[in-house]
């Protein structure tokens, strides 16, 4: 059976290589990660993206090193734009980069809107909805305005990501 779930393993991960064209090769991506628009994504060394998250890189996206990114995640780079004339938007796309800073951990279900700067070394706690400029070393947690301080000395200049 396990043989049979090997070589499952491994046509979902040709499938997803020929999707994208090698895109993504050399990062720790589970294969049932979807991005639209890949080619607006910028990440750095030692990224990991969980299982079915998805992004929407068509304003960019940019993943600092040691960036950890839980299941299910969504990032979207870009909007309609509602001010138009038109009824409910118009044509035009608004389009607002999205930087998730080094060492950052996005927690489970966590949704990150266009625009959004995320500084280093910072959680965002599991179904958290992320606007704005986030702090470095800064707890987001869901239902809150605001973000919490982390204690930044036991946490500054220290990332390290091993590869199993």
């Amino acid at each position: 059976m396990s043989f049979l779930k090997n070589i499952l393993k491994l046509y979902r991960l040709f499938i997803f290589n020929k999707k994208y064209s090698g895109f993504f090769k050399g990062q720790d991506f589970h294969y049932s990660f979807v991005c639209d628009n890949h080619n607006g994504l910028k990440f750095g060394k030692k990224v990991y993206i969980g299982p079915s998250c998805h992004f929407d890189a068509k304003g960019g996206i940019e993943l600092w090193d040691y960036s950890i990114i839980a299941l299910h995640v969504k990032i979207w780079s870009y909007n309609h734009d509602f001010k138009s004339d038109m009824i409910p938007y118009g044509n035009e796309d608004i389009l607002k980069k999205v930087v998730i800073g080094k060492g950052v951990w996005v927690g489970l279900g966590a949704i990150i809107l266009p625009g959004t700067e995320i500084g280093e070394g910072c959680i965002i706690g599991a179904g958290s909805i992320v606007h704005g400029q986030i702090p470095p070393y800064s707890l987001v947690r869901p239902g809150y305005a605001t973000t919490v301080p982390l204690d930044i000395e036991k946490r500054k200049n220290y990332f390290k990501r091993e590869f199993y």
